[in-house]
């Protein structure tokens, strides 16, 4: 678990209280005793005049004239979001090196240790918000008295907040699969930084996103791997999704079946392959899917499994789900099989996502689940938009070539749900004048939304320069999840 540390802040301007609430500490170091501080600020952060950008700010600019410190002694009050993330750790230090003795950073969230963990910044960090921090600047630049009272620090479990960060993906992948599968902690994670400390000591900060989660997930990975060596990485997988801890109220498709539970992963003692269920959108009344899941007892002794679904909601439209058998007796080593059928009863031309999770639950023994969901939306879908060519007559060439342009996959709002539509293929062909196929030119797959350029050269397929005459570029566009393809042809004339 991540230790953080916590501090109760007040600021003051004036006999006016502009804050009173307990802040994170953006370093490691926090007051020994409560500290009541003047706030001061380098006059090239003042609000009005020729102010440099923070990132052009340096330790200089913490000195007057004559040398004197303008924060010796008090509380500095510099610019978060100097560029980067380093920017601001070396703004910060630099107000420290100045003889501040508390530092008030605004304009960038600070999360507990985003500044390092290590004695870099010796003094009080706390962030705020950019608008106080404009607030705060504004009553330094008209001589205002402003102050900061900061607590004792004290200690608190970070990154156990029970809820997705907001900048984790969530959705289904291409071909209707859960994505994500599984969660783990990305937020304050306690981490070597590069370089050293003044003495030679490492350094240690914390960081945030999905790249740390992934990291996260790998070693769960590599521990359960040396807990079951017997194991294949079909089987490791299965388990890790399968024995997730999941998050009470966060949809399936934002957590897949939750957070990787490592010690409940070893303990398990079945496998389902696949660990997720990929499911093709549903376009009509009376859809209809099936999909099978095998099931495999990792342990030595019989097992006696409850089949079942869990649903966790299906608003768009009703979807029947019904898994069979109801009941497995596995032997050791063993498979056994199970059939999921699915259907909607009613339409939808969009929305939240009908999801699940199918639980095989042994008798006295760890659960395993495999999630699901199924997409709506109508059964023709254009996935291809603004096509455009630069030229549409023109001669063979390699070096200054036509560009064919186009808007590939799409992103609408249904009933306020955003939906994304991917294109699971996309080719460029060539076709005669007289309306006959000569073959593919480019060919791309699995592609966001987005405008995606190409070069047509005049040549064929083969890499021959074209004949003189008319032809056609026919572009091609399968969408994720099933329907039509959408096609449209541009006549081009070669030279």
């Amino acid at each position: 678990v991540v230790r953080g540390v916590l501090c109760g802040c007040v600021l003051g301007c004036g006999l006016k209280v502009v804050l009173d609430r307990v802040l994170p500490l953006g370093g490691a170091f926090g007051p020994e005793r409560p500290l009541e501080l003047g706030l001061a600020a380098p006059p090239l952060l003042a609000p009005t005049g020729a102010a440099r950008r923070a990132a052009t700010l340096s330790i200089d600019d913490f000195f007057d004239e004559d040398g004197f410190s303008r924060v010796a002694g008090r509380a500095a009050l510099v610019p978060g979001g100097a560029g980067d993330g380093a920017g601001t750790t070396a703004l910060v230090e630099a107000a420290a090196r100045a003889g501040a003795r508390a530092i008030v950073v605004y304009g960038s969230r600070l999360p507990p240790g985003a500044l390092g963990l290590d004695d870099r910044v010796p003094v009080p960090v706390v962030g705020v918000s950019p608008a106080l921090g404009g607030r705060l600047r504004a009553a330094l630049e008209a001589g205002t008295s402003v102050g900061v009272a900061i607590g004792r620090a004290r200690t608190f479990a970070a990154g156990t907040a029970r809820r997705v960060a907001p900048f984790g993906s969530q959705g289904l992948a291409f071909d209707g699969r859960v994505k994500p599968e599984v969660l783990a902690p990305g937020v304050s994670i306690a981490t070597s930084e590069p370089g050293a400390n003044g003495d030679g000591t490492p350094r240690f900060g914390t960081v945030n996103g999905s790249s740390a989660a992934a990291a996260g997930v790998a070693g769960a990975a590599a521990l359960l791997a040396q807990a079951r060596p017997d194991l294949d990485a079909e089987a490791l997988k299965s388990m890790l999704v399968g024995a997730a801890k999941p998050l009470p109220g966060a949809p399936v498709t934002a957590q897949g079946t939750g957070v990787v539970d490592v010690g409940a992963a070893a303990a398990a003692e079945l496998s389902a392959t696949p660990a997720s269920l990929a499911l093709p959108r549903a376009t009509k009344p009376g859809w209809k899917r099936v999909r099978r899941v095998t099931v495999r007892n990792l342990s030595s002794r019989t097992l006696r499994v409850r089949v079942r679904v869990a649903r966790k909601g299906f608003p768009a439209a009703e979807v029947f789900v019904a898994a069979s058998p109801a009941r497995l007796i596995i032997r050791p080593r063993s498979v056994a099989r199970v059939r999921l059928d699915f259907r909607v009863a009613g339409s939808a031309s969009g929305g939240p996502p009908a999801e699940g999770t199918l639980v095989l639950e042994p008798v006295a023994g760890t659960p395993i689940r495999v999630p699901f969901a199924v997409a709506f939306g109508p059964e023709r879908t254009p996935v291809l938009r603004g096509v455009e060519l630069s030229a549409r007559q023109f001669e063979p060439s390699d070096t200054t070539p036509p560009v064919l342009s186009l808007q590939a996959g799409l992103v609408r709002t249904v009933g306020g749900y955003d939906e994304v539509h991917p294109v699971a293929r996309l080719d460029i062909e060539v076709w005669t004048g007289d309306w006959k196929r000569i073959g593919v030119i480019a060919r791309q797959r699995d592609l966001l939304p987005g405008r995606y350029t190409f070069a047509i050269t005049g040549r064929d397929p083969g890499g021959a320069r074209l004949e003189a005459g008319d032809y056609r570029i026919r572009i091609l566009a399968v969408p994720t999840g099933g329907g039509p393809p959408t096609v449209r042809f541009v006549p081009i004339k070669i030279k």
